[in-house]
């Protein structure tokens, strides 16, 4: 029981000093979620203005060239669309809702 008693006393005078360190813990990881959540928003914006211009691009060569096959074209730009339909490690849903 000395021991138990003994350990509490020393314990005692660092609680503030741990709450504070988990204050600033918990903060810089809210802080680092919401950064996160800002470029996955960011990125995936991008991206899809990215994969509008490319159709409006394959549209438009299809005008140029007359084309009345659109099939062909879409079937490219699908192909494109998933070959950039990467997630980054720093962006995925999972991560960014890792802390929170």
């Amino acid at each position: 029981m000395d021991v138990v008693h003994a350990a509490e006393v020393n314990t005692w005078p660092h609680i503030p000093r741990i709450r504070a360190h988990c204050l600033v813990e918990m903060t810089l990881d809210r802080c680092v979620q919401k950064l996160r959540k800002r470029l996955s928003d960011q990125s995936h914006l991008a991206h899809e203005a990215a994969l509008k211009n490319l159709k409006n691009s394959y549209n438009n060569l299809n005008r140029l060239n007359g084309s009345s096959n659109s099939s062909d074209s879409n079937n490219r730009y699908q192909q494109y669309r998933d070959m950039f339909k990467r997630d980054s490690f720093y962006t995925t849903q999972s991560l960014v809702n890792l802390s929170g």
